[in-house]
């Protein structure tokens, strides 16, 4: 059986999803919708689960989860970051958008335990392209000042304050090749286009 961790963990769920011209989240990819199986994963890992996004559109979806909406608008997910990191009762917090419907347990695990042992102010992995994944990482409590920073800046951009922290771990791509060799873990759905692709694979 495996363990919970001692992390809280948060599904990023305020988007507008206008690409999409529904609400993604809501949407289902093999006989689930995408923000259950993301709050299942979290469920699977973290000591506590709260999904960030508006109470009226998903408080009657029987989810079984709290739901806390952001604190600050109009800053996009970097304002779900920093609402879960000050509701969060833990030294750290994995944020997990709700659109990645081919993530795993074993990678977040693996995402958790690196947090958990070398202490730094954020763990993030890159995908394929070296690009950083922000809404797939975890952030220590300490990244607060710089986030509320970023945002009176109006530098909205999850990875703005990156720079301006003393230890990043980035989870490089060898690393992730353990665990999806085609970084599949990292594909999002933001179209009906990709939508359509994410359920041929699935």
């Amino acid at each position: 059986m495996t363990s919970i961790l001692p992390i809280a963990g948060f599904v990023l769920a305020g988007g507008k999803s206008s690409r999409m011209g529904e609400d993604k989240a809501l949407i289902e990819v093999s006989g689930q919708t995408l923000v259950a199986r993301s709050l299942g994963l979290l469920k699977s890992v973290c000591e506590s689960t709260t999904l960030i996004g508006p109470r009226d559109r998903y408080s009657g979806l029987g989810l079984d989860v709290e739901i806390v909406e952001d604190a600050v608008e109009p800053c996009g997910p970097l304002g779900g970051i920093l609402t879960g990191l000050r509701h969060s009762k833990h030294d750290y917090a994995l944020f997990l958008a709700c659109d990645l419907p081919f993530m795993t347990d074993r990678f977040l695990r693996y995402l958790v335990g690196a947090a958990m042992v070398e202490k730094p102010d954020i763990v993030v992995p890159v995908d394929g392209s070296g690009e950083y994944q922000p809404l797939c990482a975890a952030y220590s409590r300490t990244c607060l000042p710089a986030i509320e920073s970023a945002i009176a800046a109006r530098q909205y951009k999850v990875s703005s304050f990156y720079s301006s922290l003393q230890k990043l771990r980035v989870i490089g791509t060898g690393e992730i090749r353990h665990f999806s060799p085609d970084f599949r873990i990292f594909t999002n759905v933001n179209t009906p286009e990709e939508l359509l692709a994410a359920k041929k694979e699935s």
